[in-house]
């Protein structure tokens, strides 16, 4: 069974690069004795093992691999000014303290650390030695620039809530949780039923399609041609899936890394995972580079690469909200 374990461990960290960190978390929480008392002389060399094989892996996958395809690794500027290497990140907090604790104490952090404790009725923090296991994860998410990848709705969050699942088990065997199980448990459940997201429904309910949105789809999005590879608002990215490329916003690259033909943006829809701010950078940021904007419609804004084809295709539909 050991021998099983340790082979499906070695598949996961092979399968992300960030899942070596994640490893990490793990062999450290073993090291500093997490496991339960009998099993401790196993699992304090193997999290000494764990943690060699995670940082490897993640030093592979981040500068290894780039460097055999004749390229750099994708997230490597994800924390400048911090640095671009492990290392560099690494000696972050005594070379730039300032920028390391600005990110780490920001509110928009704080409020994603408690998010992710209250499912669990902040119980993993009773353990310290497993609590461990979930600081990489964090650190990844906390040091990174913006705020787009803070939200317990991202996927990223599975990084840190790995430790935290980790961690929880680890707290329900305390001695003192279980004497106080029949206080404890009802508020366990009832964090967790406080932390439930909102329903499927509730968005379907929310969103109800405008005036300008059913012209958006109906009248606007068919005339974007299938060739054009498209960057646009999360909202709208369903409605454009037969372009030859299309992607959310903030991500203005097609498959080959080249700036897409056309990038349309409209704050009235959803544009998970960016706030209102960071929607506004990345308008500020079209208008300063190579495109120029073609049309506007209410809220909708439509820009077209500077030197490349219309964004349009026959004849131009007319905005219904022009003054």
């Amino acid at each position: 069974h050991r021998a099983l374990g340790f082979l499906l461990l070695l598949l996961a960290i092979a399968a992300k690069e960030s899942a070596g960190p994640v490893a990490c978390g793990l062999g450290l929480a073993w090291l500093l004795g997490s496991g339960p008392v009998s099993t401790r002389t196993f699992t304090r060399p193997l999290g000494l093992l764990v943690v060699v094989i995670g940082l490897g892996a993640f030093l592979i996958d981040s500068l290894l691999i780039p460097k055999l395809f004749a390229t750099k690794y994708a997230y490597g500027d994800l924390y400048a000014p911090l640095g671009t290497s492990p290392l560099a990140i690494a000696l972050s907090p005594f070379l730039q303290p300032g920028v390391f604790w600005s990110r780490i104490l920001a509110w928009s952090r704080v409020k994603f650390f408690l998010g992710s404790l209250l499912p669990m009725g902040f119980l993993p923090l009773a353990t310290p030695t497993s609590f461990v296991a979930a600081l990489p994860g964090f650190l990844m998410l906390f040091l990174t620039n913006g705020e787009h990848r803070i939200s317990l709705g991202f996927h990223y969050s599975i990084e840190p809530m790995t430790g935290l699942l980790f961690a929880l088990p680890a707290a329900l065997d305390k001695s003192w949780v279980q004497s106080s199980a029949k206080k404890i448990l009802p508020l366990f459940v009832l964090a967790s039923l406080v932390s439930l997201g909102r329903s499927d429904v509730y968005y379907w309910r929310i969103y109800q399609a405008t005036a300008h949105h059913v012209w958006v789809r109906d009248k606007l999005l068919p005339h974007i041609p299938e060739a054009r590879s498209v960057a646009a608002s999360y909202g709208l990215v369903p409605h454009l899936s037969t372009r030859r490329w299309v992607n959310q916003l903030p991500f203005f690259q097609d498959e080959k890394g080249s700036p897409v033909d056309c990038v349309l943006v409209d704050e009235s829809v959803n544009n998970t995972p960016l706030g209102k701010a960071e929607l506004n950078f990345s308008i500020s940021s079209l208008q300063q580079s190579k495109y120029q904007l073609e049309l506007q419609c209410g809220t909708l804004l439509m820009y077209a690469r500077a030197g490349g084809a219309s964004c349009l295709e026959g004849a131009k539909p007319i905005c219904p909200e022009t003054p």
